[in-house]
């Protein structure tokens, strides 16, 4: 989680153009070894992407056909853990100023709660020592 942290960007600015699938990824053919060159994808994305996990090869090993649903849930399980890493993070972020707020507010009830029990106590023993004073006159 902390590698996706790095690659969050603070400013919350879209990029000016967002890549294909192709240009990020290098596409091997089905049943060839040759692979399509991948274009050189925006300065932001590529750090972002050499950070993901690597997906699993389309070809299988030794030539097997792709089990289309195991392939689908391991992609479905690499999103959710990307959406749950940068969600938590935005959520920090968003969570952050509000909890200080707060926590500030309470601190400040708190002092003016203690402060006006402090007060009664004061008044009280200082009655009770003003009357044990009188009574022993």
């Amino acid at each position: 989680m902390s590698l996706f942290k790095a690659n969050v960007p603070k400013a919350n600015v879209p990029p000016s153009r967002v890549p294909t699938l192709t240009e990020v990824v290098e596409v091997h053919g089905f049943g060839t070894e040759e692979a399509i060159p991948a274009a050189d994808p925006t300065p932001g994305v590529a750090s972002t992407v050499s950070t993901l996990p690597a997906a699993p090869s389309l070809t299988g090993s030794a030539q097997q056909p792709v089990n289309a649903d195991l392939f689908a849930q391991q992609v479905m399980a690499d999103i959710q853990r990307q959406v749950d890493a940068m969600l938590e993070v935005r959520l920090k972020e968003a969570l952050a100023p509000i909890v200080t707020r707060m926590t500030d507010a309470l601190a400040r009830d708190a002092r003016a709660e203690l402060t006006k029990v402090m007060k009664e106590v004061v008044s009280r023993c200082v009655a009770d020592e003003v009357r044990r004073t009188q009574s022993k006159r």
